[in-house]
């Protein structure tokens, strides 16, 4: 994942900011819509250059047991298992049968995410609730490595 040097955590977070608000649309990847994979794609190809997201249906999760999603993020960030989860960090979690949902840690716990449930991009806390019981771990973006 090339990167310019200079980037920030902080540089990541303040332009996932900038997505909070906007609706959540099946496949989008633009500011009049986005899914939680797009987010992760349109903040993290703003600072380097990453493969295109693969399309999927909309109900994937429910009908298959392989990590499409979690393949597609590991493109370009490593699951790091017993690390304090930091600002720009990617926290995945299991939703139906795979790994299916994503978002970029703002502080810990609080994450940036387009949650299908309230159709937008939000921030919410990601160690309670809906998200604190399906987090399955933190993936550290490779800019960092």
């Amino acid at each position: 994942m090339p990167l310019q040097p200079s980037i920030t955590r902080q540089d990541v977070v303040d332009e996932a900011r900038t997505w909070i608000g906007v609706p959540w649309v099946h496949g989008g990847r633009a500011r009049s819509g986005v899914d939680c994979a797009g987010l992760l794609h349109v903040v993290f190809s703003r600072f380097a250059s990453l493969p295109p997201t693969p399309a999927y249906p909309i109900d994937f999760f429910l009908h298959r047991g392989d990590e499409r999603f979690k393949d597609f993020v590991e493109q370009y960030a490593i699951y790091s298992p017993n690390t304090a989860p930091l600002p720009g960090d990617i926290c995945l979690y299991k939703v139906g049968r795979s790994l299916s949902h994503g978002a970029i840690v703002m502080w810990w716990p609080y994450v940036i995410h387009a949650w299908r449930l309230v159709e937008r991009v939000i921030c919410s806390e990601s160690d309670r609730g809906e998200l604190g019981v399906r987090l399955a771990g933190v993936w550290r973006p490779t800019i960092w490595s």
